[in-house]
């Protein structure tokens, strides 16, 4: 294994940090299945480098267990059930326990009808879009996920906190390499990028927030007080947020826009938010469409990766190509997390008295940087 970064832990195996992760959520109240649900969509999110929705969700999901936003343990019900449709009610559990009921929902929906959307209320945050969707193309179907989030965002010509940061995955099957992944969210930025510029002082280009007077700003610790993100691409980024707005909120009877709690400021009150799920099955046309959908898929891929590279760029790549090869390399060296990272799952756990003070890097060289 190669030597890590001088600001991350070296790599840790990923099956001993799903485990750690698990033993943290099960101490905080769920039952051992749902939290290997969740601790799988965490650690995959940090397989893939997406550390902002990985094991770093801990403590704020820890939060909110204690707080009462989101509940440990209960029922994933089934509001109204039709062929090709379904609404659950994921009862304030921390979706991704919801999330993998409606993805196994549509699946199996869409292998006899064709095409399935499943919607769900009562929810909060549920990790990584893309995980969702990557699941239904991982069983050779179209998928799609989304949901709505936390005010965070103004609306375009607006300069007020109106609507969430609302993500957008679709992922696609292929033949022969890995699902391609698309994952957007409608800002033009993360929160988490806007946090981090702040704490390093440093400042954010005129894009990416408005200040507490909804003029543009450069300030980044500005733009952390006023929480108003801009939507990319001016209208057409915002456009998209309300679609996803209406998508997975309207859709499903959830909250939508300021009804939505705060997720960190509020993890006392259920977020209420929604979700949306499809997944379409090419080979219910015939055997050969589903095969034939696949392969286009692989020779997409192929195109884009032969395109000539820009200069000062290695090669060109397709959505989630970045994501898959950083997986694959982790699952064979170990996850390298940021220290930061690290010492707040730490924290979490001493807290909910799991492991000990060193968990799934107890032995590795060097511990935490």
């Amino acid at each position: 294994m190669s030597a890590p970064a001088a600001s991350e832990a070296p790599g840790v195996p990923a099956d001993r940090l799903r485990d750690f992760a698990v033993a943290i959520l099960e101490a905080a109240g769920l039952p051992a299945a749902d939290a290997r649900v969740v601790a799988d969509s965490l650690v995959d999110a940090d397989l893939r480098g997406i550390h902002s929705h990985g094991v770093s969700r801990l403590g704020i999901y820890v939060q909110r267990l204690d707080a009462g936003g989101n509940r440990a343990q209960g029922p994933v019900t089934v509001v109204a059930d039709a062929p090709s449709l379904a609404v659950l009610d994921g009862g304030d559990l921390l979706s991704q326990v919801p999330s993998a009921r409606a993805v196994a929902l549509a699946v199996e929906k869409a292998r006899a009808t064709g095409c399935a959307a499943v919607s769900v209320r009562g929810a909060a945050h549920f990790g990584a879009a893309g995980y969702w969707a990557r699941l239904i193309a991982e069983q050779g179907l179209l998928g799609m996920a989304s949901t709505n989030t936390s005010p965070l965002m103004a609306p375009w010509g607006g300069v007020t906190t109106a609507i969430g940061t609302n993500p957008l995955a679709m992922a696609f099957p292929s033949s022969g390499e890995a699902p391609v992944v698309m994952d957007v969210a409608t800002s033009e930025t993360t929160w988490g990028a806007v946090v981090n510029a702040s704490a390093a002082g440093a400042a954010i280009p005129d894009t990416w927030a408005l200040g507490r007077d909804g003029a543009v700003t450069t300030s980044a610790s500005e733009a952390v007080a006023a929480r108003r993100l801009l939507p990319f691409g001016r209208h057409k980024g915002y456009a998209i947020a309300v679609g996803v707005e209406l998508l997975t909120g309207a859709l499903a009877g959830a909250r939508c826009l300021s009804q939505v709690a705060d997720m960190y400021g509020e993890p006392e009150a259920p977020m209420g938010a929604g979700l949306f799920f499809l997944a379409l099955d090419p080979g219910r046309l015939s055997p050969a469409a589903g095969q034939a959908f696949a392969d286009a898929v692989r020779d997409a891929q192929r195109e884009l990766n032969g395109l000539p590279p820009a200069a000062g760029v290695e090669r060109v790549l397709w959505p989630g190509q970045p994501e898959a090869e950083r997986a694959a390399r982790r699952r064979a060296n170990g996850i390298p997390l940021p220290a930061p990272i690290v010492e707040d799952v730490r924290r979490v756990a001493a807290g909910l008295g799991v492991a000990g003070d060193r968990g799934p890097w107890a032995g590795a060289e060097g511990g935490a940087a």
